[in-house]
């Protein structure tokens, strides 16, 4: 099954290009003298950082949200308008931001990856980005979706990522720059089916979604909870008019449903409506000295 339409991925911070202290990169001396105001945000436990006046390279006129998503990727990797990458490493690099603040079809069922844990199978879907998923018993160690455990399932799920990617098990059919394991989803029933007199179900479950850089998703995680329903829905678990009450490994709580039946390349797909609540936490108004030495910012692990 697949979702339809993709979501767009976030990157982790980068500390970008080498920049002056004082002005900014070569030839920009504004707006790095200039307050760069935030709004933050909540969802789920999965913190947020909005800057409601971005640089311009990343929301030109006429560009779509794939086409931001590329131009933001190419700003990770300093390839891309050296100003918004001064911008994003100011704002999510620390001391003023954190490494961890991030942030469905069916690929393939039963994909065999070896691991540190013995041999394991996976299913692969897409919900915005490319997730292995598998039952969190599966590992074979005791581990439950709650937040003891969450340092093994961070290297469980780093070490299923990278040996899936290093055999290029993830190709998106559509979309080169989707391609590719961006996270593990290790999942949990938290209560049995609960059967509808419409014959539907509401199910409860509950994850950690590991992604990028081995951060842990705060949130039940939109994107791996539409390719949760991907799955569900192709395995005939979820249909039209049922729920999936999906939990983080914070208690947060997403509520996801089948929004309508379609196909994409030729398959059986689903489009997927994900709910969850956001709430504002506070305002920035960020700004540089001229004699810090560390601007635009670091990235420690």
């Amino acid at each position: 099954m697949t979702a339809d339409p993709a979501a767009a991925r976030s990157t982790g911070p980068s500390t970008g290009p080498a920049a002056d202290p004082v002005s900014g990169p070569t030839g920009t001396a504004r707006p790095y003298t200039t307050p760069i105001r935030t709004a933050d945000w909540d969802t789920g436990g999965e913190p947020f950082r909005i800057v409601p006046e971005p640089p311009p390279a990343v929301t030109g006129p006429g560009l779509t949200v794939a086409e931001r998503r590329t131009v933001a990727i190419a700003i990770a990797i300093a390839i891309a308008d050296a100003g918004a990458q001064w911008t994003r490493a100011l704002l999510c690099g620390e001391p003023r931001g954190h490494a961890d603040n991030v942030p469905g079809h069916v690929h393939a069922r039963g994909v065999a990856v070896a691991t540190s844990c013995g041999a394991l199978t996976v299913d692969i879907a897409f919900g915005g980005a490319m997730y292995a998923v598998l039952p969190v018993d599966r590992l074979g160690l005791g581990l439950r979706v709650r937040p003891e455990d969450v340092t093994a399932l961070i290297a469980a799920g780093r070490e299923i990522r990278d040996a899936l990617n290093a055999v290029r098990a993830a190709e998106h059919p559509d979309d080169a720059r989707l391609s590719g394991v961006y996270g593990t989803v290790f999942t949990e029933e938290a209560a049995a089916p609960v059967e509808l007199p419409d014959g539907t179900r509401r199910l409860h479950h509950c994850n950690v979604t590991v992604f990028a850089d081995g951060q842990v998703d705060r949130s039940p995680c939109g994107s791996g909870t539409a390719a949760r329903v991907a799955l569900l829905a192709d395995a005939g678990e979820l249909r039209l008019g049922g729920e999936l009450r999906h939990e983080s490994v914070v208690s947060s709580v997403f509520r996801a449903r089948i929004e309508r039946p379609t196909t994409v390349h030729g398959r059986p797909a689903v489009v997927p409506a994900v709910t969850g609540t956001a709430y504002a936490t506070g305002t920035g108004r960020f700004t540089v000295d001229p004699d810090d030495a560390l601007v635009p910012g670091f990235v420690l692990r």
